[in-house]
């Protein structure tokens, strides 16, 4: 039982930081696209 908890959390920590590297690249595009704005 605990090797299958401690599986989902390991699954749940690489899902939270690919949607963190994703938010992070959005954030960094909407960044850039504001200091292209006149």
């Amino acid at each position: 039982m605990p090797a299958v908890l401690s599986g989902m959390q390991s699954g749940h920590v690489e899902r939270a930081a690919s949607s963190e590297r994703r938010f992070a690249d959005w954030l960094s595009r909407l960044v850039l696209a504001a200091h292209t704005l006149p």
